[in-house]
């Protein structure tokens, strides 16, 4: 199998113009030596995994466009971690000597199909041809999972948001076995809410063992995930458009056991009543130098009460402030030159949440 791949390995990359000897590689990096065929993705943990097979590799990534030679002594001081496993929510797999299909989880965990109705519920019509067939000596690197006999047990597009980048993929196999899938209580969201504005939902989850992952969603669309934590909440919004929002929670235990459960359904609607919800956004400066710190300040007012305060950067750091209609972010020096967002949102005490009007930052 290796002595394939790296022929497989070799005929595709040879149509590389060799760069030379390389320091700069990065996390998230596919690298290789000059001399050996074998390709690994650099992770957030300093360490390089490599790919077992070609059909694996390509799992994670499209073709080796990105593949960078850097020098034998560079490879070698980047400690080896490992294998990387299948990406979860891409395959089914099974292996020769056993006739079970098995749904790919993250962690190195396989679950068993429990049959063909289960298969076809979860991957469609097309899904045996989706079936990776995996070595031997790769299968044992699993551990085996619980049975999947409900399409609320793998949800594909989930699993593959749980899996993220190959960079981030860290989860090592623990152990293997069946455990029940995690039961989950969840604060509904508001029955209606007003255009423009969103809504806030949590949950608390237990299980057999720990809870590994919390993804929490609105028509499929991620809005909250929490890791190694039971408690999990999120803002969902804004909502431009009139529409009918379901929610769900997706929550897997350490065992890959997961479940999706729905949490509850809201309106949005042009004629929802007025909440007189408001929050406005402040800033120290909208123009700040290198190294410089900024705060930021939202501001919030609600006749029925205050559940909490967000201020951040989108996509970054962010305060949340409990009960409270007045929420300050200062952050860490800005060393980044560019432009970057930053807004506030609050959430009364129903759970419907109002948004500022961003304030855009240039750091020179």
């Amino acid at each position: 199998m290796r002595r394939h791949l790296a022929t497989i390995l070799t005929m595709v990359l040879m149509f590389f113009t060799a760069l030379p000897a390389r320091a700069d590689f990065k996390v998230g990096d596919l690298v290789r030596s000059q001399s050996v065929d074998t390709v690994y993705v650099i992770s957030a943990d300093g360490k390089r995994y490599t790919f077992f097979s070609n059909p694996i590799y390509h799992t994670w990534y499209d073709n080796f466009s990105r593949v960078k030679f850097i020098g034998e002594k560079e490879l070698a001081s980047i400690p080896f971690g490992g294998v990387m496993f299948v990406r979860p929510g891409t395959k089914m797999v099974k292996v020769r000597t056993d006739p079970k299909v098995y749904a790919v989880a993250s962690g190195g965990i396989l679950r068993p199909v429990k049959d063909e109705a289960t298969a076809v519920a979860i991957f469609g019509p097309t899904w045996n041809k989706q079936i990776m067939d995996l070595d031997d000596a790769f299968f044992a690197q699993y551990f085996i999972g619980t049975e999947i006999d409900d399409p609320d047990d793998y949800v594909v597009a989930y699993e593959r948001h749980l899996a993220g980048e190959a960079e981030n993929v860290l989860l090592r196999p623990t152990r293997g076995g069946a455990t029940s899938a995690p039961t989950v209580s969840a604060t509904k969201p508001p029955a209606t809410i007003a255009i423009n504005d969103g809504f806030y939902a949590e949950l608390t989850a237990t299980g057999t063992r720990s809870i590994r992952n919390i993804l929490m969603a609105s028509n499929g669309a991620v809005f909250a995930r929490c890791d190694q934590i039971g408690d999990c909440g999120g803002l969902a919004g804004p909502f431009r458009t009139g529409s009918t929002q379901g929610v769900d929670a997706y929550v897997c235990d350490l065992n890959g056991t997961c479940r999706r459960v729905g949490v509850g359904t809201t309106s949005v609607i042009a004629s929802a009543p007025a909440t007189g919800l408001s929050v406005s956004l402040s800033a120290t400066s909208t123009s700040v130098a290198r190294g410089a710190k900024l705060t930021l300040t939202a501001t919030a007012t609600s006749p029925s009460g205050i559940s909490r305060t967000i201020v951040g950067q989108d996509g970054g750091t962010r305060s949340t402030c409990e009960n409270q209609g007045r929420c300050t972010l200062t952050t860490a020096p800005l060393t980044d030159p560019g432009t970057f967002t930053y807004s506030a949102s609050t959430c009364d005490a129903g759970n419907r949440c109002a948004f500022s009007t961003p304030i855009t930052i240039t750091v020179r």
